[in-house]
């Protein structure tokens, strides 16, 4: 069992302790039954007998809340390295792999898949001492009758048999169910994030919906057959309670000259491991989830790890390139792939230099490369072919934490926190200094040196709280991924005429995807894409 691995290999206390516990807990019960019998069919219990039902009523609770908090310690402290250990693998991974696994696989494997795990992991101990209760239970019936307890012994191996069968067959519908959850949950990520394209567009919009209830038809069908299947395994297990105690009060007196107080006293035990065994089968269905999500989960790390070993370290920079005087790309090349592994587009051979102090546009028409030459030149993809030169030297895989440390962009799917990570505490003079440039400083402020009260602006105002941020962090080089097509003409205008001239003569290279033709005097160099090739390096007309 998967689950049983994980715990056993993540666990932050003794599982040892936490069985014995489970076992005391479990076997003071089945202790108790006897107890009870014995008393009742006394007719007058004594002082000793009340002495030790006490006794083992003390022992219960103490073993019992033992359990309880130490499966909670368990659970919580396995489940709370498994999203560390995600988030860092995550961190330490590359854009191009993260993109291949698809943020809605991770989600939902950092939320669903983690709920399921608790919510069965949380019930593993007490299916042990369910489990152990029962199997004192069955011996207590071996003392009273050993036909009594052979016929149980064997009924109870079939319906096991039986049992087991069919949850190996739900263990792979429960996976295709959760592969289908991850294909409506991509759904769902679409039309969240696409939502304005969707709301402007009825007939994009019908169809993506159409879609999604589609797939949420075909995961409704999937989970419907699973857990009528989950049903029939629960209504066989109860019917083979009844069977027990048919066999126990009908069959057992034929076939032997058995006393009737240990009919009544074999009845009593199958009613008493009932709920035990109800707690064994009822927790069966979801052992089984979690087994499917601890394999979802180990999936998602592999294709981490994987990624991760495909990444160059990022060691804390050894080498400074703060002093850089030119950025070489000698025969760059980069291929997106699909999931297959397919090339969709390819970007370059790309050769060309950007020298330290200058600012470039790079222009060219939608889907021509002009962000994925950038995210190239931040090292946030790696070339497939050629390579990356710093004032002559190719960067080494062990540099390339260096040389990113190099550039402050904001591309157009830029992401705005709230909070300035990387920043606290900020110099608040200078903070409020930018607001105001920025025009942007009567509608948030910055409070305790680490956030903002307000980012729920618009497209605009939220990009120029991301410019804000990146002329706070204060690197050599900006890049800027159609940052003004967002601005009002006037903003524009200054952004373009003054504040690039400005962060020029403080020594910083701007380097801009734009299609603002008006302002390419501006600029020293205009680079102009097409298919995923430089057309030409062109010296800009200044006015």
């Amino acid at each position: 069992m998967r689950l049983f691995a994980l715990l056993k290999q993540e666990s932050p206390v003794s599982l040892t302790k936490i069985g014995v516990m489970a076992t005391i807990s479990g076997m003071v019960n089945a202790v108790l039954l006897g107890v009870i019998n014995s008393a009742a069919g006394s007719g007058k219990p004594s002082g000793k007998q009340l002495f030790l039902f006490i006794a083992i009523i003390a022992v219960f609770v103490i073993a019992q809340h033992y359990i309880l908090v130490a499966s909670t310690l368990l659970v919580e402290t396995v489940l709370n390295r498994i999203r560390q250990r995600i988030t860092d693998s995550i961190r330490a991974s590359d854009l191009s792999p993260l993109e291949q696994i698809g943020r809605s696989t991770i989600y939902s494997t950092v939320s669903q898949q983690i709920m399921l795990i608790s919510s069965a992991a949380a019930s593993f101990v007490i299916a042990i001492q369910s489990a152990v209760m029962v199997l004192f239970s069955v011996l207590y019936l071996a003392f009273l009758s050993r036909l009594a307890f052979l016929m149980t012994l064997a009924i109870s191996l079939i319906a096991v048999s039986v049992h087991l069968r069919e949850l190996r067959r739900l263990s792979r519908a429960t996976q295709i169910t959760q592969e289908r959850e991850h294909e409506y949950f991509g759904l769902l990520t679409g039309l969240l994030e696409g939502f304005k394209e969707v709301k402007v567009n009825l007939a994009r919009g019908n169809d993506l919906v159409r879609d999604m209830n589609a797939s949420s038809d075909r995961l409704a069908r999937l989970k419907i057959g699973t857990g009528g299947r989950f049903a029939r395994v629960f209504v066989f297990a109860q019917t083979i309670f009844y069977i027990l105690i048919a066999t126990i009060v009908f069959l057992l007196p034929r076939l032997s000259d058995v006393d009737p107080k240990v009919v009544t006293k074999g009845a009593a035990t199958i009613l008493f491991i009932i709920g035990p065994l109800g707690n064994l089968f009822g927790s069966l269905p979801a052992f089984t989830n979690a087994d499917v999500a601890v394999a979802s989960i180990e999936r998602i790390e592999r294709a981490l790890e994987q990624a991760r070993a495909r990444t160059p370290t990022d060691v804390l920079p050894r080498e400074n390139f703060s002093d850089f005087k030119t950025i070489t790309f000698d025969g760059v090349m980069y291929r997106y792939r699909d999931k297959s592994g397919q090339p969709v587009f390819t970007l370059g051979p790309i050769d060309g230099t950007f020298e330290r102090g200058e600012i470039i546009f790079i222009v060219g028409g939608n889907g021509s490369g002009k962000s994925t030459l950038l995210r190239i030149l931040t090292s946030l993809y790696y070339p497939d072919e050629g390579e990356i030169l710093v004032d002559g030297r190719p960067l080494r895989q062990t540099s390339f934490a260096a040389y990113r440390s190099l550039f402050s962009p904001i591309f157009v799917d830029y992401y705005l926190f709230e909070v300035l990570y990387g920043l606290r505490p900020i110099d608040q003079e200078r903070a409020d200094a930018l607001l105001h440039l920025l025009e942007i400083d009567d509608k948030t402020t910055i409070v305790d040196g680490e956030r903002f009260t307000n980012v729920d602006l618009s497209t605009g105002q939220r990009k120029r709280l991301a410019l804000l941020i990146s002329l706070l962090e204060d690197r050599p080089i900006q890049v800027l991924d159609e940052w003004a097509a967002d601005q009002d003409p006037t903003f524009r205008r200054f952004f373009y005429e003054t504040l690039l001239p400005d962060l020029k003569r403080r020594g910083k290279t701007i380097i801009a995807a734009t299609h603002d033709d008006h302002y390419f005097h501006i600029a020293d160099r205009v680079l102009k894409m097409e298919n995923g090739q430089i057309e030409a390096w062109e010296e800009a007309a200044h006015a």
